[in-house]
């Protein structure tokens, strides 16, 4: 018997968003979905990043076992940008291949550069602008190019472009890069073999972020991936395939972007030259068009994968803050108290506190690759995102991106449902599942061992009582000394390349 599953990834994808639609009358498939399935809230890795988030769902680890931390990791002195190289824990398409399964990948996040599978794979976001390289194997391209006439694996710098001058337009560019995604997905699923099929859509997450208040334009673009939904469903029916579909974490709305340097800067423990805080004093939202402008030429970049040597503590990403290397163990567990303590007491322009949370990293990761994260990790409150800004002098500033309002930032509470044969119909469970747990509910449904060392689990109240993945005992796979050998040098090689 073969079995097959699907899984849909909807980046962003936030319950209230979907609730709200679906009892004004629209998102029909999805309401179909949520009646005769099973539905719950995913919880994502904090911080509630794509990268992360993404890696640990096909992983079944969390960040601090597969090493994706955020989309800048550091090792030792060094900062680099994720990609695939620096994942240490294999996908599940890695598992699978091992089985003889066949897997095909489409805009995964993390799949630059392309990994050699069974099966296909078209990767996502981290791939460079006008990378050649973004599909395994190589001959699979020119059949993409002609289906979707014209393959995008990222929305076009256009879009951020267009939505300050005519939303309209922007937002139309944004349903053709969906649609690119999803024909590129169908068309693979309809003329390759598989057993698992994954497609990811990361339009949302992008049209969250610019559109966030303006509820007409993202119920339209749900309203969108809603037909698309109901062609996965008959996909999946006539396959006679599990269908899960998730997002990596869910959606808030945000007003300003809380500073973290220049926090830093304000207790005494960045010391900046002068033209750094000249540059700060510049508006955000010309700023933010510098900063981009930078990038594309490398300034930027290689300033933010360089250690802040002057600074004791300073922010690279949005998760939260890092310690100079200079300092030993004690002055560290000294800094962290002192931290923690000011963080508590900051209130933004409304009088709220901009944090929900902070964390030491080993409160909420754990494994070999945990000091690739910050050593304070922050979660904020609705109304504020975090920034690694490393210019400005104020620590609230309203929010921009490429010279775009942001009005909308991401909260760890993502979407799950599942429907198909061996699914509860009309079952809403109030337990958490986390990142994590979707990887080992995926191969229980294969049929497959669960890695003795994914950190998930299999949730048995997902199946339909008498179906044979409820009936089947959970088996797991216990590594031999031969294969810990094999994945060890497989993550020394990979040291290498860092």
């Amino acid at each position: 018997m073969m079995r097959k599953v699907i899984i849909f990834g909807i980046d962003g994808a936030d319950w209230n968003l979907i609730n709200s639609s679906i009892k004004s009358g629209s998102l029909m498939v999805f309401n179909e979905v949520i009646q005769n399935g099973f539905s719950g809230a995913l919880i994502s890795t904090i911080p509630p990043f794509s990268l992360p988030a993404w890696t640990s769902i096909f992983t079944g680890t969390n960040p601090g076992k597969h090493g994706i931390t955020d989309i800048i990791i550091r090792e030792k002195r060094v900062f680099k940008i994720a990609t695939s190289n620096y994942r240490m824990v294999e996908p599940i398409w890695c598992y699978l291949s091992y089985k003889g399964l066949k897997s095909i990948i489409v805009n995964e996040p993390t799949t630059f550069p392309p990994e050699i599978i069974n099966g296909i794979m078209i990767s996502g976001m981290m791939t460079p602008s006008r990378s050649s390289n973004f599909a395994f194997p190589s001959t699979i391209i020119s059949e993409l190019k002609r289906v979707t006439e014209g393959y995008w694996y990222e929305v076009p710098n256009e879009y951020y472009k267009l939505i300050g001058k005519d939303r309209g337009k922007a937002f139309n560019l944004l349903n053709q890069f969906a649609t690119k995604t999803f024909k590129a997905g169908m068309y693979l699923a309809q003329n390759y073999e598989w057993n698992l099929l994954v497609m990811i859509l990361t339009s949302t997450d992008r049209l969250q972020h610019f559109y966030f208040n303006y509820p007409e334009y993202v119920k339209k673009h749900y309203q969108f991936i809603d037909k698309m939904l109901n062609d996965l469903l008959n996909l999946a029916i006539s396959e006679d395939a599990q269908l899960i579909i998730v997002s990596d974490h869910g959606f808030k709305p945000i007003k300003y972007h809380f500073n973290v340097n220049a926090l830093l800067k304000r207790l005494g423990f960045q010391k900046r030259k002068l033209p750094r805080d000249l540059f700060g004093r510049v508006n955000p939202r010309f700023r933010s068009q510098f900063k981009d402008l930078f990038s594309k030429i490398g300034l930027l970049t290689k300033r933010y994968l360089n250690e802040n040597r002057e600074d004791a503590a300073f922010a690279k990403t949005a998760s939260g803050i890092h310690f100079s290397n200079m300092l030993d163990d004690i002055k560290k567990r000294i800094l962290t108290k002192i931290l923690i303590n000011n963080l508590s007491k900051v209130k933004g322009p409304d009088g709220k506190s901009p944090i929900k949370e902070v964390f030491k990293r080993e409160e909420i990761i754990w494994g070999s690759y945990v000091n690739r994260a910050p050593e304070i990790i922050l979660l904020c409150n609705e109304g504020y995102e975090a920034s690694s800004d490393p210019f400005t002098l104020e620590i609230f500033e309203l929010p921009f991106y490429k010279r775009v309002r942001l009005t909308g930032g991401h909260r760890p509470k993502g979407i799950f449902l599942a429907y198909g044969s061996s699914i509860r119909k009309h079952c809403a469970t109030k337990e958490y599942i986390f990142a994590w747990d979707v990887a080992p509910i995926l191969l229980h449904m294969l049929g497959l061992a669960i890695p003795d060392y994914m950190d998930g689990r299999v949730l048995k109240e997902i199946f339909k009582e008498g179906s044979e993945p409820a009936i089947r005992s959970i088996k797991y796979k216990y590594r031999t000394e031969q294969e810990r050998i094999r994945l060890r040098l497989k993550a020394l090689s990979k040291r290498r390349i860092i």
